[in-house]
């Protein structure tokens, strides 16, 4: 599993670490100094460390941009939200594989 975020990367990590998490993750990548990366930009490289095709993958998110991020790397997508970005009981939209409303209900579709 990868970590693909718009987050400052040594703050994604710094969470992560925080949280007891990092350990989970054999990549965590998030945004530059500059914030030059797109979300596609940043999944990409995921992946591309990860030696994974984007036909194998799905990425997780909560917002537009990671549904849209997904979309431009050719990665299927599962929404949730119980996160920032989506309301609790919004539809599925057409670029979504699925729209999950809890972690356990997010491990059906994995």
């Amino acid at each position: 599993m990868g970590v693909a975020t718009l987050k400052y990367q040594p703050l994604a990590r710094l969470m992560l670490e925080h949280f007891g998490l990092a350990s989970y993750f054999e990549v965590i990548y998030g945004s530059d100094d500059a914030s030059s990366l797109s979300k596609a930009d940043i999944i990409t490289s995921v992946l591309s460390t990860m030696e994974v095709a984007a036909a194998e993958a799905v990425l997780i998110g909560d917002t537009v941009h990671d549904e849209n991020g997904a979309q431009e790397s050719g990665v299927a997508f599962i929404a949730v939200d119980y996160g920032f970005g989506f309301a609790p009981g919004e539809s599925k939209s057409s670029t979504m594989m699925a729209m999950a409303q809890s972690a356990s209900e997010l491990l059906h579709y994995l």
